[in-house]
């Protein structure tokens, strides 16, 4: 049986990969990391049973959307090998981002097809983000919160930092964006020098770390509220 998980709002796909993996958990665990892998070596995980003749199940991670894309030469060969996955092999295809009708297209009709989009009030309140705009982006992270987990919106936050510090690096050169996005991101980042977008960028890492590691008496949603006080 193959899966795909594919979609933005992460939080909540993660955990409906966790449920696979505990309906899954008598077979072997395979996990791949799609932005390095081979075509070889997803090839040899996805054999029909390992040394010891158990089942497994295989996980790969952003696959489609960091290495066999649609601009992949190599897309079509992997594809091909998608299709030639044993049926008695569990495989689920996970992605941070939604994929796009070429990859779909290509996948085995019978694929288990699940899309996690975030709410639009997230990509409103990540794109409204400039310096003194405060009042009104408080305003946005309450109603993004009121519609999704506030882990899934500080995710979204990250990445929207992440892509803009691109962007002003690289320009439009993202293989990853489409020109309308970079388009987005090139405007919005326009608004900031590069060595404010790396400051703001690592002050979101920090309050990751905080949070994690239990080093705030503050919430998560609380800690965002203090960092969009301070952009």
């Amino acid at each position: 049986m193959i899966h795909l998980f594919h979609g933005e709002n992460i939080v909540v796909s993660r955990k409906e990969m966790q449920l696979l993996k505990e309906k899954n958990r008598q077979k072997e665990l395979v996990l791949l990391d799609g932005k390095k892998m081979s075509i070889t070596e997803f090839i040899q995980a996805t054999e029909s049973t390992s040394l010891f003749g158990s089942q497994r199940l295989v996980i790969v991670e952003n696959a489609f959307s960091r290495r066999f894309n649609a601009k992949s030469k190599e897309l079509p060969s992997f594809l091909l090998q998608v299709k030639r996955i044993p049926p008695e092999t569990e495989v689920l295809f996970w992605e941070e981002k939604e994929l796009g009708k070429t990859v779909l297209s290509g996948l085995p009709r019978s694929t288990d097809i699940a899309l996690f989009k975030p709410d639009r009030y997230v990509f409103t309140f990540t794109e409204a983000i400039k310096p003194k705009n405060t009042a009104q982006l408080l305003v946005l992270f309450d109603k993004a919160c009121q519609k999704d987990a506030v882990e899934m919106v500080f995710a979204m936050l990250v990445r929207q930092f992440h892509y803009l510090i691109m962007i002003k690096d690289l320009g439009d050169r993202i293989a990853e964006l489409s020109p309308w996005q970079a388009k987005k991101f090139a405007t919005q980042a326009q608004y900031f020098s590069y060595p404010q977008l790396v400051a703001l960028y690592e002050h979101l890492l920090e309050i990751d770390v905080k949070i994690k590691t239990g080093q705030t008496p503050f919430t998560l949603a609380e800690e965002i509220r203090l960092f969009l006080v301070k952009i």
